[in-house]
């Protein structure tokens, strides 16, 4: 074990302080004279990467100034699209102006070991690296170890904590997400989504391109909801979404890119939502899934 842990510091020395690549940087490249640095790794088509992009923002109005960088770095998926313009579109949306890298291939993401998104790590100026659980990042733990970080670095008078509540972290479940075309479709068994036969079933995708009313319907449990989707038409489609007894709300998809359908407020244990659209020209690429207590207060 504790060669195995030598191994993972030695695999990491080179990669760290002073280290980042020269680009493509979209906004700033990162500071050369940051205290640490926090970095997520993550596919910009992930929900979770959405939030990590909030909980980024919340942390840096704290933590930059007492010397704390900030980074994402966009990783390439294997079964998901992957575009520079996605990336733009994405931080646009947001107002996210810190540094993300667009990591190609992932290859850069590879040689720090970030198969997962999201994956989480702390780089500190003497290059050591604090790593997190991969896939299941914690707000409240993340914060924690920044104020540890500051703290040892000489830093006395830190914020209060933008998260804290670690009872509710400790007890929250993982994020899913349920690809709808064929190749992943049945990958964890049984499909829980039920999609109509005015769809039609793509590798990657399904498909609509007729007016017809389509539907497709899932459970939910106590989750943040949204859909990877795109218009493949000159306009957008537009879907309504009801969640249980609650007021549908409407969403115009356009570009491919991250939805978000519905908060944790308006989602009960077990509801039931469903998704209804006449538009033609429409892919649905996945749905996904995180619980509320993630990176909601």
């Amino acid at each position: 074990m504790i060669f195995s842990l030598f191994k993972i510091l030695f695999l990491f020395s080179s990669l760290t302080w002073g280290a980042w690549p020269e680009a493509p940087w979209v906004n700033d490249k990162p500071s050369p004279n940051a205290v640490a640095y926090a970095v997520a790794f993550g596919s910009p088509l992930d929900f979770q990467f959405l939030k990590v992009m909030d909980v980024w923002k919340n942390l840096e109005k704290k933590y930059q100034p007492l010397g704390m960088d900030f980074i994402i770095i966009a990783k390439q998926e294997n079964i998901l699209p992957f575009t520079d313009g996605i990336i733009s579109r994405l931080i646009a949306d947001h107002a996210f102006h810190l540094p993300v890298y667009i990591d190609y291939g992932s290859n850069y993401s590879k040689k720090w070991r970030a198969y997962v998104s999201p994956t989480v790590n702390i780089v500190l100026k003497n290059e050591k690296v604090l790593s997190f659980d991969p896939g299941n990042f914690d707000p409240y733990n993340f914060e924690k170890n920044i104020q540890k970080v500051l703290k040892e670095s000489g830093i006395q008078h830190l914020p209060p904590k933008e998260y804290n509540n670690e009872t509710e972290y400790k007890n929250c479940t993982n994020g899913l997400t349920y690809f709808l075309g064929q190749t992943q479709r049945f990958a964890w068994g049984r499909d829980p989504i039920e999609i109509d036969d005015h769809w039609e079933q793509k590798t990657n995708w399904v498909e609509k391109n007729q007016t017809t009313n389509g539907e497709v319907t899932m459970q939910l449990n106590q989750s943040a909801v949204a859909i990877i989707a795109e218009s493949t038409g000159a306009a957008s489609s537009l879907i309504k979404v009801t969640v249980g007894d609650q007021k549908p709300t409407t969403v115009s998809i356009k570009s491919l890119k991250v939805y978000e359908l519905v908060s944790p407020a308006e989602v009960g244990r077990n509801s039931k939502m469903t998704l209804q659209t006449s538009a033609k020209n429409l892919r649905l690429w996945a749905i996904q899934t995180i619980p509320q207590c993630r990176y909601y207060k």
